[in-house]
């Protein structure tokens, strides 16, 4: 079998493979859209059109690379400067656009970066094929293929493109609706509208606790709640989500553009509530609104697991990590300890317990234990030593945390 032979075989090969990879990528897409948005139409009405962005983009670049293997397997010569699009679009994204723009609050996990690479290099290498092989005159020319071929690919690729890209656009613009019934509107509260980590920027001003989707529906159209999302977005991309206190912005800039922001949003949101909107312009520290003696760490079935306990009060209340003025990063990683938690308990089989093994529930317990630690140092960097930190591993014994000298973080 000659060089040549081979070649006939492994180019449409690879052409199906991309073909098919399009395809794929285009189920994922359109499957991760669903979930987003019913996520976020269960917290705060609609996705990030950042996101939304970042997944129209991918789903491009996947479709590019499907009709390159699209004209690949019909043996056309149009695959060659195709692939080449296919890899300046990933080569763009890699460069730019994923840390600069689209990963700059998530970035990409490192575990995931050299598959990324791979796949990339891999599409690199598989373009200078189809390059060669058009150049050594492999590939037909379009007056050399029957002229119903390549507008019947581009019908067809065309088609599947519009149609994936209109379910895209379809899940982003119909969030799922709050699951609890409308609140009844109090003429009387005042909103406090504040750049914060939380799902939304809209609070009540004198009880200090956020305004959930379905209590804001009750005070303000849609329109005006996108906007709100928007704001917390911005607010999330111009400031730093690893600050302890949530309130340090990465430039100095940015809070004349926050402050700018809010300014029209506060405008828009009065024009429906007369003198019932103020603004806070800058970044406040979200902390639990009376003062907290006890925080324990701890799990329970599908609840946070944070545990305050207030002066004078024997029984704890249940705390969001996102609102006790803790780093966004300790908030993420105590809401994912708990999860895992939920996934791998059975609360309703009785007599089976947790679905884990004992070293499984051993590990779960040190990662509990290293967030708690993590807690009472953030505590002290906040000027909250005097709270002290209790862990408690899932029906196991209270375990005091120690806070760390103070002369550590001087």
């Amino acid at each position: 079998m000659t060089p040549f032979d081979v070649l006939n075989v492994l180019l449409p090969s690879l052409g199906l493979f991309y073909a098919v990879a399009a395809v794929i990528v285009g189920r994922q897409a359109r499957l991760g859209a669903v979930i987003d948005a019913a996520i976020a139409g269960l917290s705060a009405g609609r996705r990030d059109r950042l996101d939304v962005g970042r997944t129209l983009w991918l789903f491009a670049v996947g479709a590019v690379v499907g009709l390159g293997g699209l004209l690949l397997l019909a043996d056309s010569i149009l695959a060659a400067p195709v692939f080449v699009l296919a890899g300046a679009m990933q080569a763009a994204h890699f460069l730019w656009l994923s840390p600069r723009r689209y990963d700059v609050e998530h970035p990409v996990e490192p575990a995931d970066r050299p598959r990324s690479l791979r796949a990339f290099a891999l599409h690199g290498a598989a373009c200078l094929l189809v390059v060669e092989s058009a150049m050594g005159g492999l590939l037909k020319t379009p007056d050399q293929m029957p002229s119903w071929v390549l507008p019947s690919l581009g019908a067809i690729w065309l088609g599947w493109a519009v149609w994936s890209a209109r379910q895209l656009i379809k899940a982003e613009a119909s969030p799922t609706g709050h699951p609890l019934a409308p609140y009844p509107d109090d003429p009387e509260v005042v909103v406090r509208v504040s750049p914060a980590f939380h799902p939304t920027c809209l609070f009540d001003l004198h009880r200090g606790e956020p305004l959930w989707d379905h209590e804001a529906q009750a005070m303000f159209p849609r329109p005006l709640l996108d906007r709100a999302r928007d704001y917390v977005m911005l607010f999330r991309r111009l400031a730093d989500p690893h600050d302890p206190r949530r309130k340090a912005l990465r430039h100095p800039g940015h809070q004349a553009i926050l402050d700018r922001e809010g300014e029209v949003l506060v405008a828009a949101l009065s024009a429906h509530r007369p003198g019932r909107v103020v603004l806070e312009a800058s970044a406040r520290l979200e902390d639990f609104p009376e003062p907290v003696e006890r925080v324990e760490v701890s799990p329970v079935v599908w609840v946070n697991p944070l545990w305050a306990t207030l002066p004078g009060e024997e029984e704890a209340r249940m705390l969001s990590p996102d609102g006790f003025g803790i780093s966004w990063a300790l908030s993420e990683d105590l809401y994912a300890w708990a999860e895992a938690f939920d996934s791998l308990h059975d609360p309703y089989v009785s007599g089976r317990g947790p679905r884990w093994s004992p070293e499984q529930a051993a590990r779960h317990a040190e990662w509990g234990r290293a967030l708690a630690w993590r807690l009472a140092e953030e505590l002290v960097l906040t000027g909250r030593s005097e709270v002290v930190v209790i862990f408690r591993p899932n029906d196991g014994p209270s375990e005091p945390i120690s806070h760390p000298l103070p002369e550590l973080w001087s």
